[in-house]
């Protein structure tokens, strides 16, 4: 990929009347068009440069609509453009086109390298990317294809899987929350994948590597935690890294790597969080998300997530936090924090290094040391971005949005049951 210069950004303009009316019929559109051009895709049953630049040519639509989206949302803010940007629905809009702008180059590319090499591909990569655009919500909204929805019974076992294995209940029916440190009702728990269902066993033995025995529904690939807190986990307001000190020793680093049960810490990333300094579960609580910055997690068993889905979550939230900068502005964020300490800090060979190098690509020279957490694992280049731009295109837009803001999110999947990363059923 090109550096992250190719990043065409997008500068929204005020419309009035008649011209905003015409901006909300013609989003509409595009978003029918879209869809139809990746039903079109499926149709033709065909995996070549073809499938390639349909898809290139869908994202352009997707691309399109999410630029007019940005204009209707600038010209319904009464306020100037300075304010409008720091609004969480413009950031998710920003990082929403950029990654619309990253797929659609990427499936370009492919379809320009396919057509230069006639090899048909084996059956395994052709799978992850029909999947790609089957069961994802910005895909062709075809139901009963790819991995789909959780039915509720996977769910409920996966659910009832990490609160026996985290010990989280206890004999009153209350489950433990790792990151606030007490009991709640269950009911207010969420359970969920940190390396989303959605994207498939297939994917995740791509990127990892074939662990057996598979660890999609396993606890290494899950945590319980606080309803209040999820969202904010999804969202890329913090991530949860491994506990060693900021000032550490390589033997500190040593004895973390090898270690049986490895302890974890939350990490602020976002320092323009408009709610730092409120209270996590009541508004005026003492437990501010502020504080919770280097907070250790606290198990009630020696059942923890594994590193390499929480170092995916850590990637996929640098880039995201990346990609909310508004146009004009430095990146949200480094992989250091204020005092120069690592974020995470730990190496570990987690992801295959020529999909984290398309990652460092992507962001800029100065991300290189994201290649900490490299493997020699093979798997295509590809397939780590389309991951990541997937999983940042589908997040909700923010609760602070707009009516027209509320279409875009209604409207990005007709599959009731593709849920969040924590959704219970």
């Amino acid at each position: 990929m090109d550096s992250p210069n190719h990043w065409r950004i997008y500068i929204p303009k005020k419309r009035q009347g008649d011209e905003l009316k015409d901006l909300e019929t013609k989003r509409r559109r595009l978003h029918e068009e879209e869809v139809q051009a990746r039903k079109d895709i499926k149709a033709r049953g065909t995996f070549n440069e073809d499938f390639f630049s349909g898809a290139s040519r869908a994202e352009s639509k997707t691309l399109e609509r999410l630029r007019i989206a940005s204009d209707i949302s600038f010209s319904q803010f009464q306020g100037d453009f300075e304010t409008w940007q720091n609004r969480e629905a413009a950031k998710d809009l920003f990082s929403k086109i950029r990654a619309a702008e990253e797929r659609e180059q990427r499936f370009k590319q492919r379809s320009e390298a396919m057509a230069a090499d006639k090899n048909t591909p084996d059956g395994v990569f052709r799978g992850i990317f029909m999947r790609l655009f089957t069961s994802a919500r910005t895909g062709m909204d075809i139901k009963g294809v790819g991995e789909g929805a959780r039915d509720g019974t996977t769910q409920y076992n996966f659910r009832k899987k990490l609160l026996k294995d985290q010990n989280s209940l206890d004999t009153e029916g209350y489950a433990w929350c790792p990151i606030i440190q007490r009991r709640f009702y269950e009911k207010d728990m969420r359970a969920g994948h940190i390396f989303s269902y959605k994207h498939g066993q297939e994917m995740m033995d791509e990127i990892f590597g074939k662990i057996r025995p598979e660890e999609m529904f396993s606890s290494k690939n899950g945590i319980i935690i606080h309803k209040s807190i999820e969202e904010q986990f999804d969202k890329g307001v913090f991530v949860i890294v491994p506990d060693i000190p900021d000032e550490f020793s390589m033997e500190q680093v040593r004895v973390w790597v090898t270690g049986e049960v490895r302890n974890y810490k939350i990490r602020i990333i976002d320092s323009t969080f408009h709610k730092l300094d409120h209270g996590v579960i009541e508004p005026d609580s003492s437990m501010t998300w502020r504080s919770l910055d280097n907070r250790k997690l606290v198990f009630k068993s020696n059942a923890r997530p594994a590193a390499r889905y929480l170092y995916f979550h850590y990637c996929l939230q640098i880039l995201r936090r990346a990609w909310k900068a508004a146009p004009g502005e430095k990146q949200a964020l480094t992989l250091y924090d204020q005092f120069g300490c690592r974020v995470w800090a730990t190496p570990g060979k987690y992801i295959g290094r020529k999909m984290l190098k398309a990652l460092v690509d992507t962001l800029g020279h100065e991300y290189q040391d994201l290649m900490i957490g490299s493997s020699m694992k093979s798997g295509d280049v590809d397939h780590l971005m389309n991951c990541l731009t997937r999983q940042i295109s589908e997040t909700p837009v923010p609760d602070e949005m707009t009516e027209e803001d509320a279409y875009e999110s209604d409207n990005e999947s007709e599959d009731e049951g593709e849920e969040d990363v924590y959704a219970d059923e």
